[in-house]
């Protein structure tokens, strides 16, 4: 990965979801499940680029989680 992408995800994971279930909350804090269901049905270019770099990067990575997954 290259720092540019490493610096477009480290943006990315302290975005904070401006609406919804998790509103307020950084990316980093969201599950993986919501991540990935807001970039594949919201329509909001910003916010899906954003939880499609972080829901990716989980997934390069094996740090993918789940609300259950959270103490």
């Amino acid at each position: 990965m290259t720092p540019e992408e490493v610096k477009r995800y480290e943006v990315a994971d302290r975005f904070k979801m401006p609406w919804g279930k998790y509103r307020y909350k950084r990316l980093e804090d969201i599950p993986s499940s919501y991540l990935i269901w807001v970039a594949e049905n919201v329509k909001d270019n910003t916010v899906c680029t954003m939880c499609d770099l972080v829901w990716r990067w989980r997934e390069e990575n094996g740090e993918h989680f789940e609300e259950e997954d959270i103490s």
